[in-house]
């Protein structure tokens, strides 16, 4: 095993082009590298780069937001045929690309590692940065709240209200306050912290269990309930359920929305290709394993790997879902709870127009209802650990190539994982809960947006690697060297990924209901760039000064594992 303490002798890995002297400043005697090897284990499998790509979109909640929400945002789309077809055309340069990096640079980082070596060193702090606060440690502390608003809320709304127990009712309302849920998001924060405090065994482990219960509920029970019903069979319950409760019928909702003003139109082709949006803030990418890169057993091939099947097993899931929901719950009364639900127009359901709340009034069974929502909770972890995971190891390779204190990149000697890059995680993840939970950070947070230049800048970093950095290709697997009338396939589909991003860039600044692009919001993402390119510039400057040592050095080569 390793250790952060240890003395440990680096071996010469030939084929991608660390010698000796390449991890030592020889005119100083001093490491480039915080140390030579990064005391990490390679605990993870090419199957849980699947459980992460899967809890990225959030297989459950993910559901409930594109059936749901993007019903409302996008009249006429089929999101089988969004996710199906326009997801796929998106995806799959970007992944592709991402495939070749994880082949030529199989290491902890990620898209830090990537634009750092491929594009430059402080373009690649500056872009890490951007994912780190606008994506993952964004994402722990917001799902944090998410929770308790998209899952446990309107879980117990329904099974109170579809049981005759109102105290759940009132108690499902008590929660989504800020004090209630910032209390329960805390309590979800550490358990993941202390997930991401254990070895990548241990984090498998735990993953594989959470991944079961998570896939056993959404998509597996769903798809056999749904399967198992009918569109009459729904109408059916939900008038009975309606009348229980004083509520508007099954088709009262539809002619509720039609003369309130909303497009309650048949799904077309042309509708589900502007539904793009939604689609891409819901899915995006699945390269969080990248971040975990040495600790993957066998990565050359099972980062590749991982990362392609996912993006179809992925669709394959949402198309199943996708089918039976249309099918059961109807096309017209999905878009017509959602505008009105998402629009607080006459919409007096005690949970919000999500899937999960007209499952259980087609299914009122508590066990049943109990366990579904404990399965979409998985998910919840399951997307809050990939996120995390992919937080410290960015704060981890940074500090590794000593742009940020080296103390960040300690490897704990009992749980062989980075503490104290976790506790600095956490501590910027509650922060990101607590203004979520009092609705401050929508103002100034344009997520979306932000992370959609960063995947940019990571495309143009495929593009111009293998004519800038001709060096780290010929130590790669033949594939990434293939090339099409002379230019390397990598550059190929990079330009690709630029200009299908770019057109997910330009739909999301139309699409601000989405997007939640605004002057402000925008601002702020080119101020998180520049602090990005100043601050790693700052940290040269005073390391060269305070010791005369360049840590620019270390992005000439490839981290050691």
């Amino acid at each position: 095993m390793r250790r952060t303490h240890c003395s440990v002798k680096l071996r010469r890995p030939a084929k991608i082009g660390i010698t000796d002297s390449s991890v030592m400043d020889l005119t100083r005697g001093k490491s480039i590298f915080v140390r030579q090897a990064t005391g990490l284990v390679k605990g993870l499998r090419w199957y849980d780069g699947i459980i992460m790509a899967l809890a990225y979109f959030n297989v459950a909640v993910g559901a409930f937001l594109v059936f749901g929400w993007g019903s409302w945002l996008f009249p006429g789309a089929n999101m089988i045929i969004t996710i199906g077809l326009v997801g796929l055309i998106v995806d799959i340069p970007v992944v592709l690309v991402y495939s070749w990096f994880s082949m030529l640079m199989p290491r902890t980082g990620g898209d830090y590692i990537y634009v750092s070596r491929g594009l430059s060193s402080w373009m690649g702090f500056a872009v890490g940065l951007v994912f780190f606060v606008f994506l993952s440690a964004f994402s722990v502390g917001q799902n944090a709240w998410f929770s308790t608003a998209t899952v446990i809320s309107p879980y117990l709304a329904a099974i109170g209200s579809t049981n005759s127990i109102p105290w759940l009712v009132n108690l499902s309302s008590e929660i989504t306050q800020p004090g209630p849920s910032i209390l329960i998001g805390l309590v979800l924060l550490i358990i993941v912290l202390f997930v991401l405090t254990r070895s990548s065994e241990t984090v498998h482990k735990i993953m594989s269990v959470l991944f079961i219960i998570a896939f056993v509920g959404w998509p597996i029970l769903y798809v056999i309930a749904l399967a198992a019903s009918s569109n009459a069979a729904f109408i059916h319950a939900f008038n009975a359920y309606a009348a229980k409760n004083n509520f508007p019928s099954y088709s009262a909702v539809i002619s509720t929305a039609k003369s309130s003003g909303f497009s309650i139109i048949p799904p077309t082709f042309g509708a589900s290709l502007l539904a793009l949006p939604i689609v891409y803030a819901t899915v995006a990418f699945p390269q969080g394993i990248t971040y975990l890169g040495g600790e993957v057993k066998k990565a050359n091939r099972s980062l590749p790997l991982s990362l392609i099947s996912s993006l179809f097993i992925l669709v394959g899931v949402v198309a199943l879902m996708g089918y039976f929901t249309y099918n059961v719950f109807g096309y017209s009364f999905l878009t017509s709870s959602a505008s009105l639900g998402f629009t607080g127009t006459n919409y007096p359901y005690v949970s919000p127009p999500y899937t999960d709340y007209f499952l259980a009034i087609l299914y009122p069974n508590v066990p049943f209802n109990v366990f579904m929502m404990i399965s979409a909770l998985c998910w919840e972890l399951l997307l809050m650990i990939m996120f995390g995971l992919m937080a410290t190891r960015f704060l981890f390779a940074t500090s590794f190539d000593r742009i940020l204190p080296s103390w960040v990149s300690d490897i704990s000697e009992r749980f062989h994982s980075p503490v104290k890059a976790s506790i600095v995680l956490m501590v910027v993840a509650f922060i990101f809960l607590a203004l979520t939970a009092f609705n401050f950070i929508v103002t100034y947070f344009d997520s979306v947006t932000a992370w959609t230049t960063a995947y940019i800048l990571v495309m143009v970093a495929g593009i111009v690697l293998p004519f800038r950095r001709k060096d780290l290709l010929q130590y790669a697997p033949p594939i990434v060297k293939k090339t099409i009338a002379g230019i390397p396939l990598i550059s190929v589909f990079g330009v690709l990924g630029v200009i299908s991003l770019g057109v997910v860039f330009y739909t999301l600044l139309l699409n601000t209901d989405v997007s939640g692009a605004t002057v402000l919001g925008l601002s702020v993402v080119t101020l998180s760039y520049i602090i990005g390119i100043v601050w790693y510039f700052a940290s040269v400057a005073y390391k060269k000064r305070k010791s005369g040592f360049d840590p620019s050095l270390a992005f000439k080569e490839i981290p050691p594992e």
